[in-house]
């Protein structure tokens, strides 16, 4: 299509995306994209916030209220020490019937996470945070997928935070869609209102 579309260009399109990943590894991966200088970052995120990667749901690494401690985590993997302790450590989980291979959704069936659960804030808090993260590496060049959001929990959040991040990139326009698209999922929210008419006054 990008072709078609423009035949004068080169385009190289290098897909990053794995199964069962969430923010706290594509975080990593932005990193490692970022030192490649990219013109353009295409982001997808928050359908596996729940059940991947120290997730409230998920049937690998147990959920961890310390971003810095899943960093340290995801960091000790990248190193031949880390590799050599974690396949011990799957080693002793697989006498406790924890899986070792990706699965597909149905290996959740049995762990599925009610809407009150009281852990799901901690999977909101690290998502925004990641999610920040994320924007600020990759900059101007980021392209965020909003259907990845829209059927995310707490949404409303998650755009205007979106839409504040951009306002403070300068990309007025793209701010004021985000946090449009957040007042019209919770009309009723003062905070986002107000957030609305700052921005508006800043792009006028």
């Amino acid at each position: 299509m990008l072709r078609d579309t423009y035949p004068q260009a080169d385009f190289q399109v290098i897909t990053a995306a794995m199964a069962a990943i969430n923010s706290h590894v594509v975080l990593e991966i932005a990193k490692d994209c970022a030192r490649r200088r990219p013109d353009l970052f295409i982001v997808y995120l928050g359908n596996n916030e729940v059940v991947g990667p120290y997730g409230a749901g998920t049937v690998f690494t147990p959920l961890s209220s310390s971003l810095a401690l899943i960093s340290l985590a995801i960091a000790l993997k990248a190193t031949r020490t880390g590799q050599l302790l974690t396949s011990l450590f799957d080693w002793a989980a697989s006498r406790r019937n924890t899986p070792r291979v990706w699965g597909g959704m149905a290996m959740f069936l049995e762990k599925q996470v009610r809407a009150d659960d009281s852990n799901l804030e901690t999977v909101y808090r690290h998502f925004h945070r990641n999610l920040r993260d994320i924007t600020r590496i990759a900059g101007k060049a980021i392209e965020v997928c909003r259907e990845g959001l829209r059927y995310s929990p707490n949404s409303a959040v998650l755009h205007c935070n979106l839409g504040t991040l951009f306002a403070k990139q300068g990309r007025k326009e793209q701010a004021l869609k985000e946090i449009q698209t957040a007042l019209q999922i919770d009309p009723n929210s003062v905070g986002i209102r107000r957030i609305l008419e700052a921005v508006s006054g800043k792009s006028d």
